[in-house]
């Protein structure tokens, strides 16, 4: 597709990248599966540096707070989660494609994995789980989410997609 210019070349994409990381990754907070306290609140910060050995470098970084409330004490759980990660170049060199925040999968279930991508990513989930069998729950979920610019530029209710699903789980399989 992008030979016979079908589609536009990514970023980065003729010329390659190698590159290496460091992360910090912090976690506060936790919720073990059911039966499990009756509410709570998890956060999941993370930062990676990366450096391209070309010159150049980029960071992303953003995080995940989580809420949630056992709204029978029967291990029926409400919980609503805000995902948001950005990234930055320094060097003067452009993010390589592949490296760049994105939309799918865990961040906007029903979407494949990496399905939108930008600078910055946001998502915001609403999910209920109720238990079906002893180690397996119901879950249902209703997200919007979508890439963006730098910094969510451009973020508006207008443009952010929606994903809904019904479906089951294994305990302790929690996004």
């Amino acid at each position: 597709g992008i030979a016979s210019g079908i589609f536009g070349q990514p970023t980065r994409y003729p010329e390659g990248y190698s590159a290496f990381f460091q992360n910090i990754h912090l976690n506060l907070g936790g919720r073990v599966s059911r039966p499990a306290e009756r509410f709570g609140a998890v956060s999941d910060l993370s930062i990676r540096h990366s450096f391209d050995t070309r010159g150049g470098g980029w960071f992303t970084y953003g995080g995940k707070v989580s809420g949630f409330w056992d709204v029978s004490g029967k291990a029926r759980v409400l919980a609503l989660t805000l995902d948001v990660e950005l990234s930055e170049s320094h060097g003067g060199r452009a993010i390589p494609f592949n490296e760049v925040p994105a939309i799918g999968d865990t961040r906007l279930p029903g979407f494949l994995s990496r399905r939108f991508i930008g600078e910055s990513a946001m998502a915001l989930t609403l999910q209920y789980k109720w238990p079906v069998l002893s180690l397996m729950d119901g879950v249902a979920h209703f997200a919007v989410g979508n890439v963006f610019g730098h910094n969510l530029r451009g973020l508006q209710a207008g443009w952010l997609r929606k994903s809904a699903g019904i479906g089951v789980e294994m305990v302790g399989n929690s996004a």
